[in-house]
């Protein structure tokens, strides 16, 4: 028996793991969109939540999410996710992952927006990188096959189960078939749909388009979070500046060409500093970060490698200068649909992490989202176990010969693909039409003028083709249906 996943980042990871742990007898593959090691959960900084002490508890966690994300959450998806944080935590620590401690040798926690006490676990600023890096290396001493840079177009069906998946490796261009027993979306968010975005540059929604186009239903696709800090200069605007930051002192600050002033709590939930910045912008003025108050060793302490990175993109110095931010699309709350077992619509079809809908309703809080890739990654691979022991079918000739029309009806719909002309400028103008009318303030005026835009983006499209921009043709298709 076969397990597939799709996406190595954590949640990725996290479910191959506990695919593996549940019956080590099982076949487990990864495949992954890019390099192996380098998902976006490298770029998660501020910290992991779970409510480990007195007078915290599961019940205030769960509160403060339902509260953060406008009761619009699945509070089934909200018990589980509190519940098991302190388990999710143990395990981590278990595998080498190493927390920073505080002075009783306990595993320390700050403060984050939106939540009433101080819950997240951090190890410095780079508790992504840590955490993606102990659960790669643990899946190398079990054997888990990682194969990366192959771009899945198509998951395979047969009587109404998922059996596989259909890709391209990139790096040679060939056509690739997983077949597998149970299958998990682990594929992340779709950040780079708009101009400045936090996100890495794979998160183009692949894994909604994906499970769309097999009749699994997608919901919330509205509720996009814009995380306040990102950096509004230098080689990468809309980079991430992590909330650590703003967890250890820092401020925010106005400036309107004369003086600066504080003007929102640092420390409310994501969606309220956000809108505080963008409408600050809309004035004229300029916003800052500031931590220069701090002690330059707390500082490099604490967030290293903020330190390092706003170094190496804006040449600014964290110590010293005050940073210009920028709300950045950051996180997709939206995504699959799926029960308390993390399966979706389609039987066979598991999905954990960014895109599955439910846990965070209309707005995510600091913290919560490296949970939900542990919490539901470990989910989704015991019970894609359970679903094979449900599922012992033998593979027929009849599902060699369905998947063989399937797989050809794609390779037409690829090389149809393969046509789109200068996919690189009609995603640069999407992503600025998605920007400016589905941004972070939207009216109605303007989402309908965004609609008619995008579908002229849909127009533009040529008859040129070169191997380089055919991947780039594959997610422009993927990041249009979405937008």
């Amino acid at each position: 028996m076969k397990i597939l996943v799709i996406g190595a980042g954590a949640a990725g990871m996290s479910a191959a793991l506990s695919a593996k742990e549940t019956n080590p007898d099982l076949d487990v593959i990864v495949v992954s969109k890019g390099l192996q090691g380098k998902a976006h959960t490298c770029e998660a900084e501020g910290g992991i939540n779970a409510a480990l002490y007195s007078p915290d508890n599961w019940r205030k966690h769960y509160e403060d999410t339902l509260k953060g994300g406008s009761y619009r959450n699945n509070p089934y998806l909200v018990e589980i996710l509190c519940k098991e944080a302190p388990k999710a935590i143990e395990w981590l620590t278990t595998l080498g992952l190493h927390f920073d401690l505080n002075e009783k040798g306990e595993i320390a926690q700050r403060p984050i927006g939106g939540h009433s006490l101080p819950r997240c676990c951090y190890s410095a600023d780079r508790i992504g990188a840590e955490i993606l890096l102990t659960l790669t290396e643990e899946a190398r001493r079990q054997n888990i096959i990682i194969k990366d840079d192959i771009l899945i177009t198509r998951l395979l069906t047969e009587k109404g189960r998922v059996v596989g998946a259909f890709g391209i490796d990139k790096r040679t261009g060939e056509y690739i078939t997983f077949n597998s027993d149970a299958t998990i979306l682990a594929t992340g968010g779709i950040g780079q749909i708009y101009q400045f975005t936090s996100n890495a540059k794979e998160n183009t929604g692949d894994g909604l388009i994906l499970a769309k186009m097999i009749g699994c239903e997608l919901v919330d696709l509205e509720f996009i979070q814009f995380h306040p800090t990102g950096i509004a200069v230098g080689r990468k605007p809309g980079a991430l500046i992590s909330e650590a930051n703003r967890g250890i002192g820092g401020k925010l600050l106005s400036f309107d060409g004369k003086e600066y002033k504080r003007f929102v709590n640092e420390l409310e939930k994501r969606s309220v500093v956000a809108l505080a910045i963008w409408e600050e912008l809309e004035k004229g003025n300029q916003v800052f970060l500031d931590l220069t108050h701090l002690d330059p060793e707390f500082i490099q302490e604490q967030v290293p490698d903020t330190l390092k990175q706003i170094k190496e993109l804006a040449n600014l110095d964290l110590r010293e200068d005050l940073i210009p931010v920028t709300p950045t699309a950051h996180f997709h709350m939206g995504g699959i649909k799926v029960d308390e077992k993390t399966l979706s619509a389609m039987p066979g079809l598991f999905a954990c992490g960014e895109v599955m809908a439910g846990v965070h309703g209309a707005n995510r809080l600091g913290g919560n989202s490296l949970l939900e890739t542990i919490i539901f990654g470990n989910l989704s691979g015991k019970k894609s176990v359970e679903y094979l022991s449900l599922c012992q079918e033998k593979k027929s000739q009849e599902r060699e010969k369905n998947s063989l029309k399937i797989k050809s009806l794609e390779i037409e719909r690829l090389e149809k693909i393969k046509q789109i002309q200068n996919p690189l400028q009609i995603q640069q103008k999407m992503k600025s039409i998605m920007w400016k009318r589905v941004g972070l303030k939207r009216t109605i005026q303007g989402l309908n003028q965004g609609y008619f835009e995008i579908l002229n983006c849909q127009f533009e499209i040529g008859s040129d083709f070169s191997l380089p921009r055919w991947y780039n043709s594959i997610e422009l298709f993927n990041q249009l249906a979405l937008s």
